[in-house]
């Protein structure tokens, strides 16, 4: 039963509060006294389309909210638990916002819900009946409710839509299992290959740790490459070079060994380091 209806910012309405008693309960006026704008305001928050022309003129949004109660609707109830749109036992609120530039909100007890689940419940909710409206008869879930009230196997039409409900899920469990099995499967597969593809190759474990130092070497080689002239030059080819900038203090120590003879200990240093130099200038000319 609809038992409060809000509105602010609705067409011309500024707010208003309407509180409905139980029973019968009727409006009346003028033509033109807003009677219709009331019905508008109630189908918009029960999910009918929104468009900017419903927000006051010069107001950001309208808004409309309708409490219902539901102690004679356990199908709402059961479908607000499926939906996980639970709120105060027995009873719920509907809210719609629409702003100035045609976009809705709807939200079902405080919880932001969509156009499609607002329209769901509110179908189940209340009937507008209009000169081109559709009445609930239409619909083949009203349809099915009154069948079952008139047999009265309510109760037994839920107990059937659980069953049903929890005999999907088990399907759709068995369904994952079975997409995971036949994943599990090819992965088994193909890991049972690569080993199949590792064992005919016969690697030992030295020709393994070899190939892998040999990939790691491919996989720089640019940078060995540069490094390699980098030291090449700085050793035998700048201006001025390692080795003869070394030389040349080996053999000027050498020529005053005949004033200092103390100074033969240092050349005999000097000659065997410019020696190895040379042999690596040698090794990175070569190096590949």
């Amino acid at each position: 039963m609809l038992s409060r209806l809000s509105i602010r910012d609705f067409v011309i309405v500024d707010a208003l509060e309407l509180e409905f008693a139980p029973g019968f309960t009727v409006l009346t006026g003028e033509t033109g006294a807003g009677k219709s704008i009331l019905i508008d305001a109630l189908a918009l928050a029960l999910g009918e389309r929104a468009e900017a022309a419903a927000v006051r003129a010069g107001c950001e949004r309208a808004e409309v909210t309708a409490e219902f109660y539901l102690a004679s609707l356990p199908s709402v109830t059961e479908w607000l638990k499926e939906n996980q749109l639970e709120g105060d036992a027995g009873v719920v609120f509907l809210r719609r916002t629409v702003d100035a530039g045609g976009r809705s909100r709807p939200f079902i007890n405080g919880r932001a819900a969509t156009a499609q689940q607002l329209k769901e419940i509110g179908e189940q909710l209340i009937d507008i009946h209009g000169q081109h409206s559709h009445q609930s008869l239409l619909r083949r879930e009203a349809q099915r409710n009154l069948l079952d009230e008139f047999g009265t196997t309510t109760e037994l039409a839920r107990a059937a839509a659980r069953c049903h409900h929890a005999w999907q899920g088990i399907r759709q469990t068995r369904e994952t299992m079975a997409r995971n099995a036949e994943a599990t499967a090819v992965e088994r597969d193909q890991l049972a290959w690569q080993i199949r593809e590792l064992s005919s190759l016969g690697f030992e474990l030295f020709e393994w740790q070899e190939t892998l130092a040999e990939h790691s070497r491919l996989a720089h080689a640019a940078s060995l490459i540069d490094a390699a002239e980098s030291a090449l030059t700085a050793l035998s080819e700048a201006e001025p070079a390692v080795i003869a900038t070394l030389s040349g203090v080996s053999a000027r120590l050498q020529a005053l060994t005949e004033v200092d003879a103390r100074l033969n200990e240092i050349v005999d240093l000097l000659e065997p380091a410019r020696i190895q130099l040379q042999e690596a200038a040698y090794g990175l000319r070569h190096y590949r």
